[in-house]
C-alpha cells in the first residue's frame, strides 16, 4: 500500500487494513517510480540448476518412464545468484518443475524467489503435474512417437478415472 509517496505496508488488504503507515518502508516522492506486483516465473531452471556446465550446482535430470511421483520441491536448492538476480528484478515467484524427458515429467512447486530456506519460501508442494509431448518425451523409452505418447496418457488418465470415479461417468474422449 502507498500513501502520499510512501510505501506504508507490504501485503494484501487483510495485512494491511485501512490507514496502516507504520512501516515507511519505501519513499516514491519526486522518484516517477511506480510499484506493481511482483511477477511470476515458470518455465526456467530456477531453483533447480544453478551453473548448467557444473553438474553438482544442479538437480538434475531424471531418467524414467513415469516421474509422476517426482515432486519438484524435493530438488529446490535457494539462494543461488540467479534466484537473487529474479527476485533483484521483479519475480518474486517462481514455478519450478523436474527436469528430464519423461512423458510424466513430474509434479511443479511454487516458492518465493527470495530467502535462504525453502521452509520459509515455499509457497505451494504441489502446483500441477507437467507432461512433456513430443520430441523431448521421444527421449524416453515409453513411446517414440507422439501417436503413442497420446495413447498412454490416455490409458494413464482413464486408469486415474477409473479409480476415483465412483458416478460412472463415461468420456469419448478416453476411449
Amino acid at each position: 500500500h502507498v500513501v502520499n509517496g510512501t510505501g506504508s505496508c507490504i501485503g494484501d488488504d487483510v495485512a494491511c487494513p485501512s490507514g496502516t503507515t507504520a512501516l515507511n518502508v519505501f519513499d516514491f516522492t519526486g522518484m516517477g517510480a511506480v510499484a506493481t506486483p511482483g511477477m511470476i516465473s515458470s518455465g526456467s531452471y530456477l531453483g533447480m540448476m544453478e551453473v548448467d556446465q557444473e553438474m553438482n550446482s544442479w538437480d538434475g535430470i531424471i531418467y524414467t518412464d513415469d516421474a509422476s511421483s517426482v515432486h519438484a520441491v524435493d530438488g529446490v536448492k535457494m539462494g543461488g545468484r540467479h534466484l537473487h538476480a529474479a527476485w533483484a528484478g521483479g519475480v518474486t515467484t517462481h514455478i519450478a518443475r523436474p527436469q528430464g524427458p519423461a512423458l510424466l515429467a513430474g509434479v511443479s512447486a511454487a516458492f518465493a524467489t527470495y530467502g535462504q530456506h525453502l521452509e520459509e519460501a515455499l509457497i505451494k508442494d504441489q502446483v500441477a503435474l507437467h507432461i512433456s509431448i513430443g520430441n523431448v518425451a521421444k527421449l524416453g523409452t515409453m513411446s517414440a512417437s507422439i501417436a503413442g505418447q497420446i495413447s498412454l496418457l490416455r490409458k494413464f488418465f482413464k486408469s486415474i478415472i477409473s479409480e476415483s470415479n465412483t458416478v460412472g461417468i463415461d468420456d469419448p474422449l478416453l476411449d
